[in-house]
């Protein structure tokens, strides 16, 4: 998350060093607002429970902006928090199933391997489970 932020202010900021703290609330609302490639959702709605709302919807008066009714959207806030559980449940399973996907991407190149010799200090040479070498 730092690295992400840290790299958001730099593409942001562009050699200005010292306008950093007026951007920050941006960079922060971005990344709050972004959807995960692990989860799907972002971390604004898995925390709130609902969708943000950006800023250009408000100021270019989008549909959800122009339709707004405080009743309404009291019941769709209720709606929300009944399907919070479940929208949950399902993040997990994805969550779940893309840390499965990383570690067979991961052990199908980092599999299983033998030491064979010693190459020099903490340097060695090995092979796969079918004494095929490893580079």
């Amino acid at each position: 998350m730092n690295k992400m932020i840290v790299n958001g202010l730099k593409k942001r900021l562009e050699g200005g060093k010292g306008n950093w703290v007026k951007e920050l609330p941006n960079i922060l609302w971005t990344y709050r607002t972004t959807p995960r490639r692990s989860t799907g959702e972002m971390p604004f709605s898995m925390t709130y429970g609902t969708k943000a709302v950006m800023s250009i919807e408000i100021s270019l008066s989008s549909l959800r902006v122009a339709g707004f009714t405080q009743s309404h959207n009291d019941e769709c806030m209720i709606g929300n928090l009944d399907t919070l559980e479940e929208r949950k449940d399902v993040v997990s399973v994805r969550l779940a199933s893309y840390q499965q996907k990383l570690a067979e991407g991961y052990n199908r190149r980092e599999g299983p391997y033998r030491v064979i010799a010693t190459a020099r200090a903490r340097a060695y040479y090995m092979e796969d489970m079918e004494e095929r070498p490893l580079p």
